[in-house]
Parts: C-alpha cells; sequence; structure tokens
C-alpha cells in the first residue's frame, strides 16, 4: 500500500481483523504500508504479523519516508528480520510511534544487516502490551535523537536479548527513556511475576540524563 503524491498530506488507514505482511525471495520484493508524508494507522483486532524477505533488499514494514505518525493495535504484534540488507517492523523520520498489543509484542532478527526496528527520529515512542514484550537478535528500538521519548510498558515481562539495542539518544534534559514491568499489578500491594530480563551483550541507553 502506497501513497506518492508530491504535494500535501496523505493518510493511510488499514482497518482489518489480521494482517500479515511478508517480504519475498526476489532481491527488492518488499512488502510495504507507505506514505511520504501523512499519518498512518494500522488497527487489527487480530494478529499482525510482519516478516522480511528473504531476498537482499525485500523489506517488510510500515514507514513514513518524511513525516508521519504511526500508531498500530493488535492483539499480538510479531515482527521477524529478514535476509541480508532489509529492514522490517515500523518506522517514520519523523512523528511520533505509538503501538499498543491486548497480548504480547515480539521482535527477533537473526540477520545483523537484516534488521528489525521500531524506531523514529526526535518524536515519542510508545510500546505497551498487556502481556510480555520480548525483544531479541538485531533488534533495534530506538529515538535517535535530537529529542525524544520512549515508553515500553508490559503487563508482565520485558526481555532484551543480546544484540538488541533499546536506545533514547535525545540530547535534552526532556528526553527519557522509561521501561514498566508487571503493570496487571500497578497497585500496592500487588505483585505480580512480571520481570525486566537484561541479556548479556543487550544494549540499553539514552542520551538524556534521564
Amino acid at each position: 500500500i502506497h501513497t506518492s503524491a508530491t504535494s500535501g498530506i496523505n493518510p493511510v488507514g488499514v482497518f482489518c481483523n489480521g494482517l500479515e505482511m511478508t517480504g519475498g525471495s526476489i532481491p527488492g520484493s518488499s512488502a510495504e504500508i507507505l506514505t511520504a508524508k501523512g499519518p498512518i494507522g494500522v488497527f487489527s483486532l487480530g494478529d499482525v504479523t510482519i516478516t522480511g524477505g528473504s531476498g537482499s533488499g525485500s523489506n517488510a514494514w510500515v514507514h513514513c519516508t518524511t513525516q508521519g505518525s504511526i500508531a498500530l493495535a493488535a492483539k499480538n504484534l510479531t515482527v521477524e528480520g529478514g535476509g541480508a540488507s532489509t529492514s522490517t517492523g515500523i518506522q517514520t523520520l519523523k512523528g511520533n510511534i505509538a503501538v499498543v498489543c491486548t497480548g504480547n509484542c515480539t521482535y527477533t532478527a537473526a540477520n545483523p544487516t537484516g534488521v528489525a526496528v521500531m524506531e523514529t527520529n526526535g518524536s515519542d515512542l510508545l510500546l505497551t502490551a498487556l502481556g510480555s514484550i520480548d525483544l531479541s537478535g538485531y533488534t533495534t528500538v530506538s529515538t535517535p535523537g535530537p529529542t525524544g521519548n520512549m515508553l515500553l510498558i508490559a503487563g508482565v515481562d520485558i526481555s532484551i536479548g543480546n544484540n538488541t539495542q533499546v536506545i533514547a539518544n535525545g540530547a535534552t534534559d526532556t528526553s527519557s527513556l522509561t521501561l514498566v514491568v508487571d503493570e496487571r499489578h500497578p497497585t500496592p500491594p500487588g505483585i505480580g511475576l512480571g520481570a525486566f530480563i537484561l541479556d548479556s551483550g543487550a544494549v540499553l541507553t539514552t542520551g538524556s540524563p534521564s
């Protein structure tokens, strides 16, 4: 799904019971929901699965190429990186990202140049799941800067695996990186089994004092 108008704002809205996006085996055979400028909304009653292709450059992603917010709602969101030189996931060059899962959010990527991404440049990123958030392999979740806040909220666990990067690199005092686990039991004395799990080799960093 592409919009490519030369001027104006060109929003994209997808409403569905479930969504599967899979890149192809032929180089450059991408599966994309893409706009040059404008918001993108993907609202699914069921699961959303985004899988990068095995062909070089066969991306699978929801992407604003210049500016636009992205909102995605699903039961479970599963993103799996593809082959060499592919990008898989959710990215905007300028605009907020908000992802809400009533189940789990799972990101994984086995290839160092076939990354799985959730990224916005200079805006805010919110990821919330009533279940768990599991980020592993060559996954990057980031707000590279110059400003931007990142908030990850899980009803149970947040797991960040080896080679995974969670980066809030805003250079101002107002930028922040916040991780919340066990949100199913937010009020004392309720304590659940939710945990924050950080594997050796994972990167968790912020460029601001917070």
